[in-house]
């Protein structure tokens, strides 16, 4: 079920220049793009508290073009880790992983920093819609 975007307002942080709105496909009303590839992760941090963000779901990890510092910085009470790479990020400032029973099996819970948010009968939700080419 996908949120009720009456009730919370997302806002996606451009991170890089390369980063392109258009490919994030259909979304929600309730959704602002703010470009902070041109700001510090200390002011792009500061941007977050200052708006009164509740949670900052991180999708690059510590992947090209990382900016992990922001979440470093603890802007927001809640950190989310969303699989980027399917591992911990082994930081205390990400309190929860996104995550499915593929990914992370229960039994190796204890090997992550975080606690696991389990997707439910998924592996990897990356859009509503289908981009995949029919299959011959």
């Amino acid at each position: 079920a996908e949120h009720d975007d009456g009730r919370y307002h997302v806002v996606h942080l451009i991170m890089s220049g390369d980063q392109d709105i258009e490919r994030a496909g259909s979304l929600p009303r309730r959704q602002e793009f703010i470009n902070v590839a041109h700001i510090s992760d200390l002011a792009a941090a500061k941007l977050l508290n200052d708006m009164g963000a509740h949670i900052l779901v991180d999708l690059n990890g510590y992947l090209s073009g990382t900016r992990m510092t922001i979440a470093a910085l603890r802007p927001t009470p809640i950190c989310i880790h969303h699989f980027a790479q399917p591992s911990t990020m082994g930081a205390d400032y990400v309190q929860n992983f996104l995550s499915d029973r593929i990914i992370v099996p229960p039994e190796q819970q204890g090997a992550y920093t975080e606690k696991q948010a389990y997707l439910p009968d998924i592996f990897i939700a990356t859009s509503t819609r289908l981009n995949s080419p029919e299959a011959d």
